[in-house]
């Protein structure tokens, strides 16, 4: 009997036991219009760059979204986004640090060809 409790509860704390989830959130509410593959990108750069603003976040806002277009040629358009990042505690006004992240999204029509560059990574010490 014993063992059948013991077992039951090992199982029960590898089952309960994190897996990987952050316990931050990012917030694109007030981002404005942007192409999802741009947010996704935006994201592995927050989690790649600013592990140190993260750890002490709860919750990670991007607001202030510009959005300039530079039409090339024949209807291709590309996209420069500047982004706000503010990371915070559970609310708004408790700040852990700021970033400006400027991406530019290439309109090419390859699929195998990645379209998204970091054109530049500004922080008040948040990100590297």
């Amino acid at each position: 009997m014993k063992n059948l409790i013991l077992i039951v509860s090992l199982f029960a704390s590898t089952a309960l036991a994190g897996n990987g989830v952050e316990r931050y959130s990012v917030d694109f509410s007030k981002a404005g219009d942007m192409h999802y593959d741009v947010r996704e990108r935006i994201e592995k750069i927050l989690n790649e760059r600013c592990r140190p603003a993260i750890a002490s976040a709860a919750n990670v806002f991007v607001k202030n979204v510009e959005i300039e277009t530079d039409r090339i040629d024949q209807g291709v358009i590309d996209y420069t986004y500047k982004a706000h990042v503010l990371f915070a505690g559970w609310d708004q006004y408790e700040n852990f640090g700021t970033a400006k992240i400027e991406i530019k999204r290439y309109d090419i029509s390859n699929p195998s060809v990645d379209n998204i560059d970091l054109i530049k990574l500004e922080s008040d010490g948040a990100c590297h």
